[in-house]
């Protein structure tokens, strides 16, 4: 354990160090460039890198430009409203998953445990900044909350809410994994041991919030260190975006270090490397095979729906402030039209095209990238200990705020998000390939060793999962930059953006945020039930 703990803190300090000199390259470029179209030139009479680098990594951030305070305050004031915010919603949302999650590790495989994982799955689809704004056009339209957290007492309810939801699946898997681990082991499910899991569980759902604050608090209003991020981008101050993002990095690879390391004294190694257990080697549960077939029939269905309607669609840039604001199932407009009259339905087809494209290249490079990994982590022992930390390591970021910060030392754009992307979502082709070959301790005993491969499913299914599974997350991730305006931009359609509009006029026309968030979720949602259905089946085949 010692080991694994001493390699752990290295890749964290390693993490933490290149966020830093991801952000030290940010504050070489010019306040007017940044995170525009742009090109970027470094500006003349700055200080070396060397020491940008070394004022960010000593927490020295300088003042705002927006706000004229020194941004270590500001942050100071902000990063106690997210911390809380997601702590409460953590509470909330273990009361729900971990008796759940606990339950399901101990009847793994069982019918039970298949309608918990069903649920987990749908639960999982929603991404938490459409959540957000759906509760926040709720809160409105019924009148029973208010839709801005700075009212503070039940303005609170909402964000809490919309973390909650996001943190309740993770939870779920979490303690079901971390259960059903221990259940096979030699020590056994103990109460002490089972009470570490819950804690790394509650930990990872911490890690998820930070992570998904930038696209959530400014939706809900609320006076964190997201929306402080968020307001950064939007002012291009970049004193306040070096900061803010530089104290959501840090307090994310601290958690997630604890967390992997409280799973390690349970004696099941870091949190990440259970889930990469699961992605690769998922317990048998019933109707595997008819999951994956809903998920190809739901997925095709609204590939062909779409694809087929767009033929019929108006062109999906054209204006007509005459036909704005028309209702889902007008004459003339099927899905109805947005605040400029644009068609929703020819801009769903379009927004749809982009979604699936980038999410099969990010999920190709990650799966070609992931077994480079993992075939380095086969030559031995050592290798296969040091690719799993890292993954870890990987895992301790957010890949959101990864990619703000690439985004930020480049510009906007479709590249760079997809490299990113592409990069952090290897993890589950590299842990495919690495449980192949050096299985989990608790894998070794709860499973019997692969027998030699029968049938193309049963062989390829842990990639094919990862692959889809890869291919959903990016989807998520891509759509959550358009949202913030990273990736596409406008009038080009893409669900994000128009999320973002939609946002923009939730008080008043509340319907904007249903048919792309809808839409959204059935293809994520078909991605996920085709990789668990495709794991449980190769699970199924190995037995």
């Amino acid at each position: 354990m010692l080991f694994y703990v001493l390699l752990r803190v290295a890749a964290a300090i390693a993490a933490y160090v290149g966020l830093a000199f991801l952000l030290a390259l940010v504050s070489t470029v010019d306040p007017a460039q940044i995170l525009t179209t742009i090109p970027q030139q470094p500006r003349a009479l700055d200080p070396p890198l060397a020491s940008k680098l070394a004022s960010i990594l000593a927490g020295q951030f300088g003042v705002s430009r927006f706000d004229h305070q020194p941004v270590s305050s500001l942050i100071a004031k902000s990063l106690g409203a997210t911390i809380g915010t997601a702590c409460v919603a953590a509470l909330i949302a273990s009361v729900i998953a971990l008796p759940l999650g606990i339950a399901a590790g101990r009847i793994r495989g069982s019918i039970g445990d298949t309608a918990l994982l069903r649920i987990t799955l749908l639960l999982e689809a929603p991404p938490i900044f459409w959540v957000a704004l759906l509760l926040v056009v709720l809160g409105v339209q019924l009148g029973l909350l208010p839709a801005s957290a700075a009212q503070g007492g039940a303005g609170l309810v909402i964000p809490v809410l919309a973390f909650a939801a996001a943190i309740v699946p993770i939870l779920m898997r979490r303690t079901r994994q971390g259960v059903a681990e221990l259940a096979a082991s030699e020590g056994g499910a103990s109460g002490g041991r089972i009470l570490i899991i819950c804690v790394s569980a509650l930990l990872a759902g911490l890690l998820a919030a930070i992570g998904w604050a930038v696209a959530a608090e400014p939706i809900l209003d609320s006076a964190g260190a997201g929306r402080l991020l968020y307001q950064a981008i939007v002012q291009r101050d970049v004193p306040l975006f070096s900061g803010a993002l530089m104290t959501l990095g840090a307090a994310a690879i601290a958690i997630a270090l604890i967390s992997d390391v409280l799973r390690a004294a349970a004696g099941l190694g870091g949190h990440r490397q259970g889930f990469s257990h699961e992605l690769a080697h998922h317990g048998e549960t019933e109707g595997a095979p008819r999951l994956a077939s809903v998920g190809f029939i739901l997925g095709a269905f609204l590939l062909l729906a779409l694809v087929g309607l767009s033929f019929l669609a108006d062109d999906p840039n054209q204006l007509n402030l005459t036909a704005r604001l028309r209702p889902v199932a007008s004459p003339e407009h099927l899905l109805g039209t947005d605040v400029l009259g644009r068609d929703v339905l020819a801009r769903a087809c379009v927004a749809l095209r982009w979604s699936i494209g980038l999410g099969l290249l990010v999920a190709a490079l990650a799966t070609v990238l992931g077994a480079v990994l993992g075939t380095i982590g086969t030559l031995s022992s050592f290798t296969a200990t040091l690719i799993r930390v890292l993954i870890e390591a990987r895992f301790s970021l957010p890949l959101l705020l990864v990619a703000v910060a690439v985004v930020s030392v480049f510009q906007p754009g479709l590249l760079p998000i997809a490299a990113v992307l592409g990069l952090g979502l290897s993890d589950g082709p590299a842990a495919a390939t690495l449980t192949a070959r050096y299985p989990l301790p608790a894998r070794a005993i709860q499973h019997q060793p692969p027998p030699a491969p029968n049938g193309f499913v049963k062989l390829t299914g842990p990639w094919l999962a990862a692959f889809f599974h890869s291919a959903a997350s990016a989807i998520v991730l891509f759509e959550t930059t358009n949202f913030l305006g990273l990736a596409i931009a406008p009038p080009t359609a893409t669900f994000g953006g128009m999320l973002e509009t939609a946002a923009r006029f939730a008080s008043t026309n509340p319907g904007l945020t249903y048919v792309p968030g809808l839409i959204l979720v059935a293809l994520v949602l078909s991605l996920l039930l085709m990789a668990d259905g495709l794991r449980s089946t190769s699970a199924r085949g190995r037995r």
